[in-house]
């Protein structure tokens, strides 16, 4: 993935030609990512950012989005602190994020 502050896209890696934009604005800066183990989503934890400097203890937001239109599939918001670990389930159905505060959520991914 390509990450930006506000925004980010499905990026080829063999060429790093930006395929496609996953739909925003993403409240923060994507810092870290995770795919489903079938490829068909991705989700992106946030953090809050100044010019250079970050806010691990500014709250951040998780998004999860479909791989193959971009379309985001859902925001979810709780994190008290910057969201520093994603992943999926095995099976997909649900999410997991943590923050810089050792607070984990789980979350059921719409389908």
């Amino acid at each position: 993935l390509w990450k930006a502050i506000g925004s980010a896209a499905v990026t080829n890696a063999a060429t790093g030609e930006n395929v496609r934009a996953l739909e925003g604005p993403l409240d923060g800066l994507p810092l870290c990512n995770a795919f489903s183990r079938d490829g068909v989503r991705v989700i992106l934890g946030t953090g809050k950012v100044a010019l250079f400097s970050r806010d691990p203890n500014a709250p951040g937001s998780v998004y999860v989005y479909d791989v193959a239109n971009g379309k985001r599939v859902a925001a979810l918001n709780g994190h008290a602190r910057e969201v520093t670990q994603v992943g999926f389930s095995s099976d997909g159905s649900r999410a997991f994020s943590r923050d810089s505060g050792k607070t984990l959520f789980m979350w059921a991914v719409p389908k």
